[in-house]
């Protein structure tokens, strides 16, 4: 007995491994890569997840840090001001 597969357009998001958050994403161009910022909102608050986008840096990996805030100015000032302490920018 052969089973059809459900096709793409009737699946729905939750049927998917993991639900794709929708967001916004800053780059910061540094020297040996980029840094990646991705804001999202999750409930009231705002998220950011901050990766580093080099040669041989593992895709899937974690983020290197995360902050989350009540707003997206508030998130997007404290991640500019982590990206400057840690990965200041060549001058």
């Amino acid at each position: 007995m052969v089973i059809p597969a459900t096709p793409p357009s009737a699946r729905s998001a939750y049927d998917l491994p993991r639900a794709m958050k929708t967001g916004r994403l800053l780059k910061f161009h540094r020297p040996g890569g980029e840094i990646h910022a991705y804001f999202y909102r999750d409930g009231s608050q705002v998220r950011a997840a901050v990766y580093a986008m080099s040669a041989g840096r593992n895709e899937g990996a974690e983020p290197m840090h995360a902050i989350t805030g009540p707003s997206e100015a508030h998130v997007e000032a404290e991640v500019r001001a982590w990206v400057e302490a840690h990965y200041p920018k060549v001058r």
